[in-house]
């Protein structure tokens, strides 16, 4: 999937978990950020569990591959284009938006279970990396945009999944420009 270069992205996933549970859509996503650099090479940057110990914590991937509708044998609900990063005076290299990221990392490295308890997730690091480009109100803006449309996504995502030889889930990327 094509995505401009120096540009932010927040790409949402289903949660494995509630895929199909009772004939249900989604309705929890894991939520990350495509990093797109002048050269147009793509970085996922989540909080996420650390496979070795279970705890979660900032990490950054490298995608060869650039963005795909498809990210760890999940289905990418959507990619939104974070307004105004291109814009900013803030816009930076890979390297650089790691440091941004490490600052906005949210605590100690805790079990989930803890982190659910102190309101911390991979939501809220994403909200906390858009508001060090944008501002909180904006960034809270931007969050309930993305998760309203992830919903919607999802529903359509959930009827493919049920109807894979008649119907295929397209994968968009989503302006947010009109947010406020």
């Amino acid at each position: 999937m094509p995505l401009e270069p120096n540009s932010l992205y927040i790409c949402t996933l289903p949660i494995p978990t509630n895929l199909g549970s009772a004939g249900a859509p989604a309705r929890a996503f894991h939520w990350g950020l495509i990093h797109v650099d002048s050269a147009s090479h793509c970085s996922l940057h989540e909080w996420a569990e650390d496979p070795v110990d279970g705890t979660e914590c900032y990490q950054s991937h490298n995608l060869p591959d650039g963005a795909m509708p498809i990210i760890s044998s999940s289905f990418v609900v959507g990619y939104f284009k974070v307004p105004g990063y291109t814009d900013s005076p803030q816009v930076v290299d890979r390297s650089h938006f790691q440091a941004v990221c490490d600052v906005c990392e949210e605590g100690p490295r805790r079990l989930p279970a803890v982190n659910r308890a102190h309101g911390i997730s991979c939501r809220t690091f994403v909200r906390q990396v858009i508001a060090f480009f944008t501002n909180q109100d904006r960034a809270v803006a931007i969050e309930n945009r993305v998760h309203n449309v992830s919903y919607a996504e999802a529903d359509i995502l959930h009827e493919c999944n049920g109807n894979l030889d008649q119907r295929r889930f397209n994968c968009r990327v989503h302006s947010l420009d009109d947010v406020q």
